[in-house]
């Protein structure tokens, strides 16, 4: 005769399957986590090279104020806004025809971009959707709304940058801002923090997953400190010197 699966031991085999199913699960999604931050670092490591390209095609200057001459209000009273719109000046270098494709050109959307939601009541929504942002998720080194205006790569001679390892030129837009879309400390609501970690493109091409120095006391964002304040072990610097 043939004999059947008793109830206690249908669910033994229930239970085991469940608990196999907990222990891979967590596995799973990190791993997934890990291959979005990596897709999203490869885009940032074109955007990097692209602008490279642009700047030695440029008199090996790097992109300034009023280079982009549709789109961009901010850039006219210039208050910075050459940061998102630089992209404006990759797209023959991307391949990209037209402002308007940037859109749904997945090259310069962070796939886990959810925009500033906690902070901003303004970009509740992934960055790449707002056309003031020219549909990007990523930051050029170009952001002097802060004083001192100096720590950052606005119009100046890329070969001239005297530590291009260490020195940035790309990032994703929250890490100009202290958060980290990737391993968040804050959950969705991206308050700003120390060490919050974002990917980053150098002066020298590569790209890496760092840590953004933030002093929560004086509240100065990234971008904003003097070489001599960020820590050594974040590997990173602002201005060109």
């Amino acid at each position: 005769m043939r004999r059947a699966f008793t109830l206690i031991e249908l669910l033994v085999v229930i239970a085991i399957i469940a608990i196999l199913a907990a222990m891979l699960l967590p596995a799973l999604a990190k791993a997934k986590a890990s291959a979005v931050q990596t897709k999203c670092l490869s885009n940032l490591h074109q955007i990097d090279l692209a602008l490279l390209q642009y700047c030695s095609d440029s008199r090996d200057k790097t992109p300034g104020h009023g280079q982009v001459e549709v789109g961009d209000p901010y850039d006219e009273v210039g208050s910075g806004g050459i940061w998102w719109w630089y992209k404006e000046l990759l797209l023959p270098y991307v391949g990209i025809k037209i402002s308007s494709a940037g859109n749904s050109n997945l090259l310069f959307q962070c796939p886990m971009d959810r925009g500033w939601k906690g902070v901003s009541t303004t970009y509740v929504k992934p960055l790449y959707t707002y056309k003031d942002l020219d549909y990007g998720s990523y930051n050029y080194n170009g952001i002097d709304n802060q004083s001192p205006s100096t720590n950052n790569l606005l119009n100046v001679k890329i070969t001239g940058v005297k530590h291009p390892t260490k020195t940035w030129l790309i990032c994703e837009w929250c890490f100009t801002w202290a958060y980290s879309w990737h391993s968040s400390l804050t959950g969705v609501k991206n308050i700003p923090y120390n060490k919050a970690i974002a990917n980053v493109g150098f002066v020298d091409g590569h790209t890496g997953y760092i840590r953004g120095f933030f002093d929560v006391k004086d509240g100065t964002f990234p971008m904003a400190y003097p070489t001599y304040r960020i820590p050594a072990d974040c590997g990173y610097q602002n201005a060109p010197d």
